[in-house]
């Protein structure tokens, strides 16, 4: 069943509740970002679901050689080691993040669905520069970081994809995409109860949606002053985050926007509610 646009993806004014729903053509990945936040869960179709491409697979590309060394001091791949393509890549254990490490493109998705508790680190996936699809966290992923220190692009223009990390209460502390310089799409960071750290410091462009919302005890929040969204920006309850510390995007007469419960255990706050924050 092909699912219907939420009301944050219109452009008529903006309703009570605040989705980023929307299914992907391609590969028919669907993903939620609702308020209230935990009202919905990403899923992903089993016909949908990528995977990491084993040794085989990985074997009959001209970049890879039958042993695959590592270099011994620094552990990284040598250069004819890393593979230009992948396919969609589905990350569920620490053996999936290896095997993935080759790649410097994903053309589909790539989608942390892990069930144990893992890092990803900035040596993890260092050569990702591209993924053509969606990047989602898919519930159960209790990943405590995840650091692409390489990527640059996430969808495809015209495309209706997402960078979504969502539904999280207790887990993940630190996201980090230091190089992130377009969404095709739209950009949803949500519902992370022990996010702390938030880097997106290169972030200029995202064609759909871009949302942060219930992250309460976020702290770091690194972004340009300069950054274009194609639809409406939505910030809200980050208690710590200083208002006056928000990009233009958040805070101008874009009546499509909205920001509230913003800064609220700060000196600088925006539409605090009683008890909307716990602060120290």
């Amino acid at each position: 069943m092909k699912m219907t646009s939420s009301p944050l993806l219109q452009t008529t004014a903006p309703r009570p509740a605040l989705g980023l729903c929307r299914q992907r053509r391609r590969a028919r990945v669907a993903s939620c970002l609702l308020a209230p936040l935990f009202s919905c869960a990403a899923t992903v179709t089993p016909e949908a679901e990528g995977r990491a491409p084993d040794r085989s697979e990985l074997a009959g590309s001209e970049a890879v050689r039958a042993d695959g060394p590592v270099d011994a001091e620094t552990g990284n791949l040598p250069e004819a080691e890393v593979l230009s393509t992948c396919p969609s890549v589905t990350i569920e254990s620490a053996a999936d993040l290896i095997a993935a490490r080759r790649c410097r493109e994903i053309d589909g998705d790539l989608v942390f669905a892990g069930r144990e508790p893992m890092d990803v680190s900035a040596d993890a996936l260092p050569f990702l520069e591209r993924v053509t699809g969606s990047v989602l966290t898919r519930v159960p992923a209790p990943l405590r970081e995840i650091t692409l220190p390489a990527l640059r692009e996430v969808g495809t223009e015209g495309s209706d994809d997402a960078l979504e990390f969502v539904f999280d209460r207790m887990t993940l502390e630190r996201v980090s995409l230091p190089n992130l310089r377009a969404v095709h799409g739209t950009l949803g960071i949500g519902a992370l109860g022990a996010l702390t750290e938030l880097r997106l410091g290169s972030l200029e462009s995202v064609d759909a949606v871009f949302g942060l919302m219930n992250l309460p005890k976020l702290t770091t929040l690194e972004l340009p002053s300069d950054i274009a969204v194609g639809q409406r920006v939505a910030f809200e309850y980050l208690c710590h985050i200083p208002y006056d510390e928000l990009p233009p995007i958040a805070t101008g007469s874009n009546e499509q926007s909205r920001v509230r419960v913003v800064g609220c255990c700060t000196e600088s706050q925006f539409e605090c509610t009683f008890a909307a924050c716990e602060c120290e």
